[in-house]
């Protein structure tokens, strides 16, 4: 059995089931509401289950799944879940997509893509927490494909959608504390910075512009600070040459970027942005 598991046999099973239990006529919709709680719950822990299991073993193929049920099952069962607790940011739910994510599942539906925007993004909350990182790294990944598959259909990540000022989130970006979380909310914002209004925002923004020049010498968010503030040079240079100190920074990072023994391509790409 457990060799010869089938995840997306499986997975497909299971949501015809859900839907041949819970799609008909019920006498008592209140008594069906607390079933139907108790059996999504039960749901939720097996597709996670199947999922974990998938995922240790770089075994799911996603076109075996029938991707239009298996996202109105998740669905469903979120809006259930969020009708009786009351719950935006649904650590279950969200951890189901992050294993999907994770795995390359690519989402036929804009709904999930919206909902993972708006955990990590949206203004609902008043302090940083974890799903809100778990949900910037699904969005990141969800990002970086669709960009990889420039004739796909579905659904993409649209930052603007969800953050109404650029410069906020990166004041927002500076009190993550895991510098490798800052990473995965930096990536997104530079993957949408070619747009004037974003380098308006941050060029404008003392603070955040001060963020972007300074980590130019950071090793995990260097080498994004440089295509952004290369965007900003292009657009909205008078920011950066008028700042004391920004001038000085670049030219530092330029120069721990020369050629050497150790010089890679990517470093020259970096370099030949800063001299643009």
């Amino acid at each position: 059995l457990e060799r010869n598991l089938d995840v997306p046999s499986m997975l497909n099973l299971l949501a015809k089931m859900t839907f041949k239990l819970t799609d008909g006529e019920r006498e008592l919709p209140e008594v069906d509401d607390v079933l139907r709680e108790g059996f999504y719950e039960d749901v939720t822990v097996t597709v996670r289950t199947l999922l974990k299991r998938s995922d240790a073993r770089g075994s799911i193929v996603w076109r075996q799944v029938d991707q239009s049920d298996y996202e109105r099952l998740l669905e469903e069962i979120k809006e259930h879940r969020f009708r009786r607790a009351g719950v935006f940011e649904d650590d279950e739910i969200i951890n189901i997509l992050y294993l999907m994510t994770k795995q390359a599942f690519m989402y036929s539906r804009s709904y999930f893509p919206d909902f993972l925007m708006q955990v990590a993004y949206g203004d609902h909350r008043e302090s940083h927490t974890l799903m809100q990182d778990i949900a910037a790294v699904c969005c990141a990944i969800i990002s970086t494909q669709n960009s990889r598959q420039a004739s796909s259909d579905s659904p993409t990540i649209n930052i603007a959608g969800v953050v109404k000022n650029h410069a906020k989130f990166i004041h927002q970006l500076e009190v993550v504390p895991d510098p490798r979380m800052q990473l995965w909310h930096y990536r997104l914002l530079v993957g949408w910075s070619q747009r004037p209004p974003v380098l308006d925002e941050i060029s404008s923004d003392a603070r955040a512009l001060k963020f972007v020049v300074g980590n130019l010498l950071h090793p995990l968010l260097g080498r994004y600070s440089v295509i952004l503030l290369h965007n900003i040079s292009v657009l909205r240079h008078r920011p950066l040459l008028t700042t004391p100190g920004h001038l000085a920074t670049v030219c530092e990072a330029y120069r721990r970027l020369q050629p050497g023994d150790t010089s890679v391509k990517s470093q020259e790409a970096q370099r030949r942005l800063l001299r643009r």
